[in-house]
């Protein structure tokens, strides 16, 4: 609906986790194993890559907004200043935080500022994110994902947090890496979801997409090529009416006798001929 509302055309459906899977890993991490963790604001999500194959993927209801959320509750402070508090002196581990370095904070319905510690800000952090690791962990090691030699990639808008990498290096005690896209102006691990569905969607080959169409009936597009595919046509065309169908409306005109019309069917060629108007339909119906 949101597509059709844009004036755009849907061109094929992807699972997110396999776009990530073909782009942001390398064919080392696709073939001998490595899980992908995806850190988005309302949830986290992991996905096991093995043998260039999606494994198995699970995901926990709860991600970098709730981290800014729990600021928030605890502090006091609305939301918008807990975003940009975890985002600018936010740590991911307690013991990064230095309990000397203090923070200015505006409670709601405060007159004056107050401070509060790197350390505590950090401890808030910190909570949330290992619940949300440990959730994850749980069912990780319940396909022996640990055990893959890739480790863990982290992406998402949770990944910019500082110390995140090495949080789930603790939680999980395995090599961790960020990625962070190249590309200008999207050097931020939070684009990276956009990133890896247009770098996706760039290396479809025409007969993928062909497949695609033929089991998802959708229209076929090729940037650069003609149009592929059955078309989806945005009018249906209806048919116009027969030229026969007009033949038989009512008529109030008197009975006809048959035996004239077999006198005036044995006419020469150049008179017009006299047709029973029943056979007429079904001879020009069934033509």
């Amino acid at each position: 609906m949101a597509i059709a509302k844009a004036g755009l055309q849907l061109r094929d459906f992807v699972l997110a986790p396999l776009a990530y899977s073909k782009t942001v890993l390398a064919e080392g991490q696709q073939e001998f194993g490595t899980i992908l963790m995806d850190m988005g604001a309302g949830q986290t999500t992991a996905t096991v890559v093995h043998d260039n194959q999606l494994k198995f993927l699970t995901t926990f209801p709860a991600g970098s907004e709730n981290i800014s959320r729990d600021i928030s509750a605890v502090l006091e402070i609305g939301l918008h200043d807990a975003d940009m508090l975890k985002l600018d002196a936010g740590l991911a581990l307690s013991e990064m935080a230095n309990a000397d370095n203090k923070l200015v904070i505006q409670k709601v319905g405060a007159e004056t500022p107050e401070q509060v510690s790197e350390l505590m800000v950090a401890q808030i952090i910190e909570a949330r994110l290992m619940q949300i690791l440990d959730k994850l962990g749980e069912k990780l090691n319940l396909v022996g994902a640990f055990d893959l030699p890739g480790g863990v990639v982290v992406t998402g808008g949770g990944a910019a947090l500082r110390g995140a990498p090495e949080a789930v290096k603790a939680a999980y005690q395995v090599q961790v890496k960020s990625f962070v896209p190249s590309d200008i102006g999207l050097r931020h691990p939070g684009y990276a979801g956009a990133w890896a569905i247009v770098h996706y969607a760039a290396q479809q080959t025409p007969v993928q997409l062909i497949v695609k169409e033929a089991l998802y009936d959708l229209p076929l597009t090729v940037l650069g090529q003609p149009t592929l595919g059955r078309q989806v046509m945005s009018t249906p065309v209806q048919p116009e009416p027969r030229q026969a169908m007009q033949a038989v409306q009512p008529q109030t005109a008197e009975p006809v006798d048959a035996s004239e019309y077999e006198q005036t069917s044995v006419e020469n060629d150049e008179s017009p001929k006299k047709q029973n108007p029943i056979r007429n339909f079904f001879k020009e119906f069934f033509d």
